[in-house]
């Protein structure tokens, strides 16, 4: 027998072999392919298995295709196998994703999907450890302690509460029903969800036994101090009472500052400049605040930062402006503003219009006295009042160029008491 008879008669054999080999390694392999998408899916969201496979089966069809395609001799069906198959796989990775950018923990297993840092802007998850790229925080991974916590933070406020009245372990599962805040003095802050304390921005912990005791022997009245005091003289029950009232009072305070800590907003507009200035202008009369807003936008100080909207509009409305400009500004030194900026300024814009007859009898001047107070963490440090005219043929465009003329002045003026 010839050697080229032979050598067709041996590529024949070896095809009659070999095709129904690749056919059942294709099948295995597609398989195995199926069966790993089938249990990735069911691991880590617990779907029915029915809904899973009835999605895989959807995408078995096209690809079949796309591989059947890839391996063509033609090349445009080669081209659409390759097309479908990147299609099924960015369909595959995205379902992936919307099925688990909500989920915590794997469905089989348990393990954590998640990792969170706590930021000043709440808690931002991400999907592997590592640093929160804007605060530099390390990740923690999320764990079945911490997530109900951090679910609390993300969803409600918090509120301080009153210890004499509340309760502090919940009757049924024992868990802690409130958290608190530790101060040096050892006297403690109370409230009714996990956060921030906010006044010295520290985390709050829930409370224990240990806890609660030691708070109970510092301020509680247990049985034996109420019957012993009933024995009492009249000015150790008004002691009694004092101390009570006192507790209350450091409560109402306390709510005081998270009233105003409300006004403040909050993300504040950072910048490379280290320094920053929440400044705030109000005009008189009042329906000129659209020029005492124009005034604000036109400051400049060299090397800071101005934040005109720092605070919302409950700061003016709420009459917090007018207390801190007349001097009441305990609440300021006992918020976080000066945790946010360096200094505060607060402005009183008052204008006033008149004819120029000697110049031009339409000609209208309008004068405009700023005066301003300056705050830092330790106080008042300056107050003064400038001034400025700017003339027109309106009282609008008069106050607009006073308002040019006063903004340029007082960016100068602020520039060098600032650079000093």
């Amino acid at each position: 027998m010839k050697k080229w008879v032979k050598t067709i008669i041996i590529l024949m054999i070896a095809i009659i072999f070999l095709v129904p080999i690749i056919i059942v390694l294709n099948y295995i392999s597609l398989g195995l392919l199926l069966s790993h998408f089938f249990d990735t899916i069911a691991d880590i969201t617990g779907i029915n298995k029915y809904l899973i496979n009835a999605l895989i089966f959807l995408l078995f069809v096209p690809f079949v295709m796309g591989i059947s395609n890839i391996f063509s001799l033609n090349s445009k069906r080669r081209k659409n196998g390759i097309i479908i198959l990147v299609t099924i796989f960015i369909i595959y990775n995205l379902s992936l994703f919307f099925l688990t950018k909500d989920i915590y923990f794997t469905f089989s297993q348990g393990s954590n999907l998640k990792w969170y840092a706590l930021t000043p802007e709440g808690v931002k998850y991400f999907d592997r450890p590592g640093v929160d790229p804007d605060y530099g925080i390390k990740l923690k991974p999320v764990t079945p302690d911490i997530i109900k916590n951090l679910k609390l933070l993300v969803s409600s406020n918090y509120k301080p509460v009153d210890p004499l009245t509340a309760q502090f372990f919940n009757p049924i599962t024992g868990d802690a029903q409130l958290w608190y805040y530790k101060h040096t003095d050892g006297t403690f802050d109370f409230f009714d969800k996990p956060g921030y304390d906010p006044i010295t921005g520290e985390a709050l912990q829930p409370v224990t036994k240990i806890v609660y005791t030691e708070w109970e022997n510092k301020f509680k009245l247990n049985k034996e101090t109420n019957k012993n005091n009933t024995k009492g003289t009249e000015e150790s029950k008004n002691a009694r009472v004092e101390n009570i009232n006192s507790e209350l009072n450091n409560s109402n305070k306390l709510g005081e500052v998270i009233e105003f800590n409300s006004t403040i907003n909050n993300k504040i507009i950072t910048s490379e400049k280290p320094s920053k200035i929440a400044f705030v202008i109000e005009s008189n009369p009042i329906n000129l605040n659209s020029a005492s807003n124009e005034f604000s936008n036109k400051i400049e100080i060299n090397n800071y930062q101005i934040i005109k909207d720092y605070f919302n509009n409950k700061f003016k409305s709420e009459g917090y402006f007018q207390k801190i400009y007349n001097g009441e500004t305990t609440l300021i030194y006992k918020s976080r503003i000066f945790k946010d900026v360096n200094y505060l300024i607060l402005g009183k814009l008052d204008f006033s219009f008149r004819k120029n007859a000697s110049l031009d009898e339409d000609l209208i001047s309008c004068d405009i006295d700023l005066s301003y107070k300056i705050f830092n963490k330790q106080g008042l440090i300056m107050s003064d009042v400038i001034n400025s005219i700017g003339a027109g043929f309106s009282e609008q465009l008069s106050s607009k160029q006073a308002i040019k003329i006063l903004s340029e002045k007082y960016s100068k003026e602020m520039t060098e008491y600032f650079n000093k």
